[in-house]
């Protein structure tokens, strides 16, 4: 045991500091490590710093020096974010609404005219109720009328009443309004029109006779049930043993009397119902008709004014757009020291770009003369105007090369992306590395907007 104590005692002897002096080693590294990471970090930051503020004093510059060249972007950058999904939204409510006059406008050729009066409108929606309630009566009776045809069964019955219903309404639609409703040509002959109507006559008037005719049946079957037991009664009375009293018998007689009249007053009531409402039904449909007609007239005209609506809103947000760029622009300009004078040149190469790109022959009104100028040539390309691409790419906005050319401000590094501020208040000249300039708050945009743009 002593041997393996002094064995283990010499051992620690080395060992621990050989391993005290490897983990200083260690941690030595480690921190020098650490140090380097963060001195790149900071190197780094202070590269992106310096980066921005060049990219800051370049923008600010080119303000100062060509403000017509940033405010041309600007314009460009505003037609491609903002204005351009403007007008495609107000050119889809002018659509609509276009569309939705003339639905009305033909709609108001059939009936006449827009204008309907008070009385006229108060006559067809009362006989529209009216019908409503006809109709739904008329299924309801010609149902009991069919079943009692057809006891035992309900769908055959029901079918039943819907057609003879719906076969009057067709025939008094065909009778009172061939002409109203066009239903024949405008080239068919008086004969064709007049056979037509006395087909709809026919029709219609031989439903509600036909139905007139076998009303009794939906009392048949409870009358006779009730007669047959008042005849049980009467005969059992008559062949009782020992025999009734005629009293007895002459009540009898008498209740079954009274049974079988009480079926034919039944009978002539379901009659007359049927009769009434059959006929009835015939001008009532008409009235629905030309209810109905108003009804939609009336949601056809709605219509049209909502999207009359939509398109004012669709010119109000667009002009709200362009006076708030305008107002912005105006900001940035007298911020750095110019006025109203600029917004003429910025114009003036706004049509210039635009006749250049679309290949139309360029206006021979130059730029004026001074910082920003047009250089000789004035077109795009090297002298201050657009480089090359600089044009509205795909969608109205700037083109993939739409930096200026070595005199016109910006340079390789001068590219202009939309980005969003930390605020998502407005969309700025944005320098490559990702860095936002707060120098030039003037196309503004929503957050989630600006994430479908980016």
């Amino acid at each position: 045991m002593i041997e393996l104590g002094l064995v283990i005692a010499t051992s620690l002897l080395f060992v621990l500091p050989a391993a005290a002096v490897g983990g200083k080693r260690l941690a030595a590294q480690w921190q020098a490590q650490r140090e380097a990471a963060r001195n790149q970090l900071e190197r780094a930051r202070q590269r992106r710093e310096e980066a921005d503020r060049a990219e800051r004093d370049r923008i600010d510059t080119l303000w100062r020096e060509h403000p017509d060249l940033g405010g041309l972007t600007e314009y460009l950058r505003f037609i491609h974010l903002r204005r351009g999904q403007l007008d495609r939204d107000r050119a889809e409510a002018h659509a609509d609404f276009e569309q939705r006059k003339g639905d009305v406008d033909a709609l108001a050729e059939d009936r006449g005219g827009e204008r309907v009066p008070s009385g006229q409108r108060v006559l067809v929606l009362a006989a529209l109720v009216l019908f409503v309630i006809v109709f739904c009566l008329g299924i309801a009776l010609d149902y009991l009328i069919f079943r009692g045809l057809h006891p035992g069964m309900v769908l055959l019955p029901l079918g039943l009443a819907c057609l003879a219903v719906f076969g009057i309404m067709t025939g008094s639609v065909i009778f009172l309004g061939v002409g109203r409703h066009k239903l024949l040509p405008a080239a068919s002959s008086q004969y064709v029109r007049w056979t037509i109507r006395l087909f709809g006559l026919m029709l219609a008037a031989g439903v509600a006779l036909y139905m007139t005719t076998i009303a009794p049946y939906r009392s048949a079957a409870a009358g006779q049930t009730h007669i047959d037991n008042e005849l049980s009664i009467l005969q059992n009375a008559q062949s009782s043993t020992p025999a009734t009293p005629q009293i007895v018998i002459a009540q009898d007689q008498q209740a079954v009397a009274q049974a079988r009249a009480s079926l034919r007053e039944a009978q002539q009531v379901d009659q007359l119902s049927a009769a009434t409402l059959a006929f009835l039904e015939i001008p009532l449909t008409e009235g629905a008709v030309l209810g109905a007609e108003l009804l939609i007239f009336d949601l056809a005209r709605r219509r049209r004014e909502q999207a009359r609506q939509v398109v004012r809103q669709a010119e109000g947000d667009t002009a709200a757009a362009e006076a708030q760029f305008a107002n912005d622009l105006m900001g940035v300009l007298v911020a750095r020291g110019h006025d109203e004078t600029v917004v003429p040149r910025i114009m003036r190469r706004m049509r210039r770009l635009e006749a250049a790109w679309t290949g139309q022959p360029v206006p021979a009104d130059g730029l004026p003369p001074g910082p920003g100028g047009a250089d000789p040539g004035g077109g795009p390309g090297s002298g201050g105007g657009a480089g090359p691409g600089g044009g509205p790419g795909p969608g109205g906005g700037p083109g993939p090369g739409g930096e200026a050319g070595p005199r016109g401000g910006a340079g390789p590094r001068g590219r202009e992306r939309p980005g969003a501020p930390a605020d998502g208040g407005a969309v700025t000249v944005i320098d490559p590395a990702g860095g936002p300039s707060d120098l030039v708050p003037v196309t503004r945009l929503a957050p989630e907007e600006h994430d479908q743009t980016q």
